[in-house]
């Protein structure tokens, strides 16, 4: 399912823009992503529903996007952005040494 972006209003939030510097990466590869990008899952939350976006930066590597929806205002705003994790990068967070 491809995202459409015509009518989509997105601010970000601050906690998306500080992952976004964390990453090295600005609002226009953000945007890249979300347009070039799937919607992998979608959850219930409220006030609004949230969507997790998987997507391309523009060196096309991985990112994944959360963004909270609001039907009636057509309105999105990004809640995190972050790298999914490889295997490899799981096993180090869990202090595993790669064979």
């Amino acid at each position: 399912m491809r995202i459409r972006m015509a009518a989509l209003r997105v601010p970000a939030r601050r906690r998306g823009l500080c992952a976004l510097s964390a990453l090295g990466l600005d609002c226009e590869e953000l945007a890249y992503s979300l347009r070039h990008g799937e919607l992998a899952e979608e959850y219930n939350d409220r006030p609004c529903p949230t969507r997790l976006v998987h997507g391309p930066t523009f060196a096309d590597e991985p990112l994944h996007s959360e963004w909270a929806w609001n039907k009636e205002s057509g309105w999105a705003a990004c809640v995190s952005v972050r790298r999914p994790q490889t295997p490899s990068s799981a096993d180090a967070e869990a202090g595993e040494k790669p064979e």
